[in-house]
């Protein structure tokens, strides 16, 4: 298993870790349930952590497509730029998720208000996972 290899089987996860996230912070919000949210950030937070091996393996992956074909270098490239912008915007999430987790540990004043703001990031970031996702599903990998 090469990393192109690990690019495709890694990438998933944080798609789906996003969705799974968003989803029950969501739920936390509405029923103000504070052990939902605690687990609605921290898998957040994980999520996020594993944008940075999914970048970093499609950078091998990105170089390995141009040199065999050629042909996929509009396609290879526009992928590459919505993964840079999904991955920095994953990372500003887990830094959101990181802090609305801490407030709530600490009983922070603005524990409410930061989870909004996570959850209202990780719609956008969700939006961008998917498009950049879309994108390399045109590469035929």
């Amino acid at each position: 298993m090469d990393a192109n290899d690990l690019h495709i089987a890694i990438n998933h996860f944080p798609i789906v870790g996003v969705f799974i996230g968003t989803c029950l912070l969501l739920y936390g919000l509405f029923n103000d349930d504070q052990p939902i949210k605690k687990a609605a950030n921290t898998i957040i937070l994980f999520t996020a952590i594993l944008l940075i091996p999914a970048y970093f393996s499609g950078a091998y992956s990105r170089s390995y497509k141009l040199l065999n074909d050629p042909m996929l270098t509009t396609e290879v490239l526009v992928h590459n730029e919505l993964a840079i912008m999904a991955t920095w915007l994953g990372l500003v999430l887990g830094a959101f998720a990181y802090a609305s987790l801490y407030l709530s540990l600490t009983k922070g004043a603005f524990e409410k208000s930061s989870s909004r703001i996570t959850v209202a990031l990780a719609i956008i970031v969700l939006i961008f996972l998917a498009i950049t996702g879309a994108a390399g599903i045109a590469i035929k990998h």
